[in-house]
Order: structure tokens, then C-alpha cells, then sequence
């Protein structure tokens, strides 16, 4: 933590703590096919900051923003793009015009792929929009990403978003870790600042998994309130192993 304060106060984020642990994440990455990408985004969260700084910061559509692709299998690619996000202070601004707390953000990954041509499609089909309808063109670099967003490539991972206390909901994330292992599911668990993410190999699921994530998901809010809950994370993107969430040292773990 003290590296991450020391290029904190040279006015750099520091977002990355562990090359370790991110190529532990590279290692589950399926290759891509000719026409897929990876999608890493930053964002600021404003849930992880104080009452004041939300009304100072106005961090506003900042819940996404310098969103990047990785176009290449190796690790050094995926390992230099992810470097490239630790920019100058004054390149992350809200609103106000003041630099977004290291403190609020967390850098995304998305555990599959994404479709180059399916992004196209809909990027030519906002284009036309912009050209001869009313959308700003000068808008249309953020628009490319956005369709990179939706376009769903080849899935290889399921993504189960444990949002449960940590240490009281481990006990839970056991038990359906034991109940996957009795139906030989190929998993792997992620430690983030709120909870866990269970990444399942998507071809060892042989068996309607759906059931068994409604089964725990009810447990958690009979346990936690209806606050908590299991679910699959429907939009892929998790907070990337070896970097920084908010603060805190994302990471694989053994359960």
C-alpha cells in the first residue's frame, strides 16, 4: 500500500498492487477468435464516497469512462494496456473539475470476450444516426465503446456475484463452492473490497446452475436481509484481480 500512496502524492493513480494476480486472470481468458477483443473499463464509484465528497465531487456519468481493448492473447498486451490506465491525476476529473478520488475507483474487467463485428453493427447503425439524425458526431468515440459493451463475444466463464457480508457470507459461498464440487465444476473465487465473485468454467456446467444460484441467493437474503444477493452478474465485469478496488487488493483465493 505504501507504493500506491507514494505515486499517489507524485500525482499518478496507482491502480495495479499484483502482476501476479492478474495473470491468474489472463491464464482463465480464453483465446479470441479473429474478431474479439477484451473490455476493461475504470469507474468511480460514488458509494465509496462520503456524504460531502459526493456534493463536492458531482461525479456524474463517471461510472464509466476510459474504456480500453485488448486485441492481443498475451499477457504483456492485456499487462500494457492495463499499465496504461495509471495516468496523471488531472486526467481523471469530475465534474467540478477536481481529480476523482483514488479512493472511489476500481478498474473492470470483463470475463469474456466481446464481438468486434457485433459492435460494428451497431456502431454504422448509430453513425447514420449521427449523420442524418440528431446525435452529436463528435460523440461517436464513446459510442464505439459503448457497443463494444453489448457485444457479447464467446462465453467461457459464468460470473456468480456473491454480495454478502465478507466474513459472515463466506460460510455460504462454501456451500454452494461444495455443491458445485460434487458436479465437478471447474471454479475459481475473487476476493473484491464487498464480496466474491465464483467464476465458473461455462463447459463443465452439466447441470441447470440457475437452480442452484435462485437456491442461494434465497439464503442470503433469509440470513443477510434483502440487501444481499447471488446472482449472475449479467454484464460480465468484475473488479480485475491485482489491481486496487477502491482501496483494496483484489485477489484470487483458495475456499
Amino acid at each position: 500500500m505504501t507504493e500506491q500512496k507514494s505515486l499517489k502524492e507524485a500525482g499518478y493513480y496507482h491502480l495495479i498492487w499484483s502482476e501476479e494476480e492478474m495473470r491468474k486472470m489472463h491464464s482463465l481468458m480464453k483465446k479470441m477468435d479473429k474478431d474479439e477483443v477484451y473490455f476493461v473499463s475504470m469507474s468511480a464509484r460514488s458509494k465509496y464516497l462520503g456524504p460531502e465528497e459526493r456534493k463536492t465531487l458531482d461525479l456524474g456519468s463517471a461510472e464509466m469512462f476510459n474504456r480500453k481493448l485488448v486485441k492481443e492473447d498475451s499477457f504483456d498486451q492485456m499487462n500494457r494496456v492495463i499499465h496504461g490506465l495509471q495516468v496523471s491525476e488531472m486526467a481523471y476529473l469530475s465534474r467540478g473539475g477536481t481529480p476523482i478520488p483514488l479512493h472511489c475507483l476500481v478498474v473492470y474487467w470483463c470475463i469474456n470476450t466481446k464481438d468486434s463485428r457485433k459492435a460494428l453493427k451497431m456502431f454504422m447503425e448509430n453513425s447514420i444516426d449521427a449523420l442524418f439524425g440528431t446525435s452529436l458526431a463528435k460523440g461517436l468515440d464513446s459510442v464505439l465503446m459503448n457497443c463494444y459493451h453489448q457485444a457479447n463475444g464467446k462465453a467461457s466463464l459464468i460470473d456468480i456475484d456473491f454480495d454478502v457480508p465478507k466474513e459472515a457470507g463466506l460460510d455460504l459461498l462454501k456451500q454452494c463452492i461444495s455443491e458445485m464440487k460434487d458436479k465437478n465444476v471447474e471454479y475459481h473465487v475473487v476476493e473484491t473490497k464487498s464480496g466474491y465473485h465464483l467464476l465458473l468454467k461455462r463447459d463443465t456446467l452439466k447441470f441447470n446452475y440457475v437452480e442452484v444460484v435462485n437456491k442461494y441467493d434465497k439464503k442470503a437474503k433469509e440470513l443477510f436481509g434483502n440487501k444481499a444477493e447471488v446472482i449472475k452478474n449479467k454484464n460480465e465485469m468484475i473488479p480485475l484481480p491485482g489491481t486496487f478496488q477502491a482501496g483494496f487488493p483484489v485477489k484470487f483465493i483458495q475456499v
